[in-house]
């Protein structure tokens, strides 16, 4: 009989127990207020921007150059006479060593003719004078005239032959006729300016 009201005991103790903790958390839920709502929260990270370094090397070459103007020139002649002959127009491309222009020759190839006339006759009397000098019938201020006189005589020709060769002008390098300033029929004197030459050669 004791056992049994123990155990009873016991048993009233646990269910009084149980009872209590449901009535205790029924309570804490109907004190909590019923429109609560948890909200969530969205943390913003922030983000820092670094600026981007570039390790690559810039480097700067300089190479040698020399700046020139287009070469121009002026044509002339070398020697006086009249223009009988030019292929010069305004804007035309001449080649180098073509012919560009031409003054009237014959009087200059006269000059060549008689300096080789009087250079025949100095050879002539040198010879002559070298022979009788030899045989002591010239003096030698004789022969050292005849000398002289042969060595004039070429000197003579040499310098008519050039200006005959004057009388002719030629492209000196490949060139454009930027202008002409004389026509055909003119007089022209040395040094006279009868047209201007840009330089193509490099075009």
């Amino acid at each position: 009989m004791k056992l049994n009201a123990l155990v009873n005991l016991t048993t009233l103790k646990v269910t009084t127990a149980f009872i209590m903790t449901i009535a205790m958390s029924s309570a804490l839920t109907a004190c909590a207020p019923a429109n609560e709502q948890q909200t969530d929260t969205q943390v913003v990270q922030t983000v820092k921007l670094s600026p981007v370094m570039t390790n690559a090397k810039q480097y700067t070459r300089t190479f040698p150059a020399e700046v020139a103007a287009v070469k121009t020139i002026d044509l002339s002649f070398e020697v006086s006479g009249r223009l009988i002959n030019t292929q010069l127009q305004t804007g035309s491309v001449a080649n180098e060593g073509e012919i560009l222009a031409q003054i009237d020759p014959t009087l200059f190839k006269q000059r060549v003719q008689e300096a080789q006339t009087r250079l025949n006759q100095a050879a002539r009397d040198l010879k002559r004078i070298e022979a009788t000098a030899k045989n002591g019938l010239a003096s030698q201020s004789q022969l050292d005239n005849a000398k002289t006189n042969f060595e004039l005589a070429e000197i003579a020709l040499s310098k008519a032959e050039q200006d005959l060769s004057y009388t002719t002008l030629s492209a000196p390098f490949n060139a454009q006729v930027s202008e002409r300033l004389v026509e055909n029929g003119n007089y022209v004197k040395a040094g006279d300016i009868i047209a201007k030459l840009q330089d193509v050669s490099l075009f």
